[in-house]
């Protein structure tokens, strides 16, 4: 796994909330407890999960919406500094990593890969959960919500990253569970790996993702694949016309996309009503209502 590893990609750049973590419970805590506050009723659990990947702000602005209440800039500053206090208090209280996630950051350090953080949440709390976790060190950069004047999905947090890790953006990948991932990485130029077991709308890939990620264990091959396109694509040059021209990356790609045309397939034949099947079979409904059909 190793030597895949060292052939491919030179850093991996990863998301934080629903790609490496599971933190959904301790925000949903710390967002209903500032709710209560201000005379608000709670929210659930998964409701609050849904808001969950564009920043703090964006959080309580989406929680208050919820019952339709609308701050102003001065009073959403305010509930920002709150909210930041009621979660510092119990931001590992729930969180755990998802499964595979330790043995893949592992494996990349192993492999001499460098990595970083870009995410969303604010610096201060992410190095928080890094630390509680046990993760901390096996990061290089770590680029929060309120890092640089600009977020998520704006290329600039993760061309910081790359800078300051010294990595072009083709050698690089980006790991995350969201549209603002996906679109933050086209924006800069960075392939991106989607896992389809966060926060996201699962693996039907709808933001045009390079790689479906259902298992970390599946992440290493993906590194090495990327890359490997990349590498191939640049000895062309002093190559036969022919060689290389479908590495492995590519068949990666092909079954990815035969993937979402499955689950496409899948989500259109629910969608499938029986009204719907008996409409287009009139033999069917008049067995169905009682009524002889006609002899033929």
């Amino acid at each position: 796994m190793t030597d895949s590893v060292n052939a491919g990609a030179a850093a991996v750049v990863w998301d934080l909330d629903g790609t490496l973590v599971d933190s959904a419970a301790d925000i949903a805590a710390s967002l209903n407890r500032l709710l209560a506050e201000v005379d608000l009723p709670s929210l659930d659990d998964d409701r609050i999960r849904d808001m969950i990947g564009e920043g703090v702000r964006t959080l309580i602005r989406r929680g208050l919406a919820a019952h339709q209440v609308t701050p102003d800039d001065g009073r959403l500053d305010d509930l920002v500094e709150r909210f930041l206090v009621i979660y510092s208090e119990v931001a590992t209280r729930s969180t755990r990593l998802f499964p595979g996630a330790r043995e893949a950051l592992k494996t990349f350090g192993e492999a001499g890969l460098r990595q970083a953080i870009c995410t969303n949440k604010p610096e201060a709390i992410t190095r928080q959960v890094l630390d509680g976790l046990g993760i901390a060190d096996c990061f290089d950069v770590v680029i929060g919500g309120d890092t640089l004047p600009r977020n998520k999905p704006d290329p600039l947090p993760l061309r910081t990253a790359l800078a300051e890790l010294g990595v072009p953006p083709e050698q690089a990948l980006m790991v995350g569970d969201s549209a603002i991932d996906v679109q933050t990485a086209h924006a800069a130029g960075v392939g991106v790996a989607f896992v389809t077991f966060g926060y996201g709308p699962g693996p039907s890939n709808p933001y045009e993702a390079d790689y479906l990620i259902d298992d970390f264990a599946d992440l290493p091959a993906v590194v090495a694949g990327h890359s490997t396109r990349r590498a191939i694509t640049r000895d062309q040059a002093a190559a036969s016309p022919f060689d290389g021209l479908l590495p492995d990356a590519f068949f990666q790609r092909l079954r990815q996309r035969a993937r979402v045309v499955h689950s496409l397939f899948q989500e259109s034949v629910r969608a499938v009503t029986p009204a719907r099947i008996l409409l287009s079979c009139p033999a069917s409904c008049a067995r169905l209502r009682g009524t002889p059909r006609r002899a033929i």
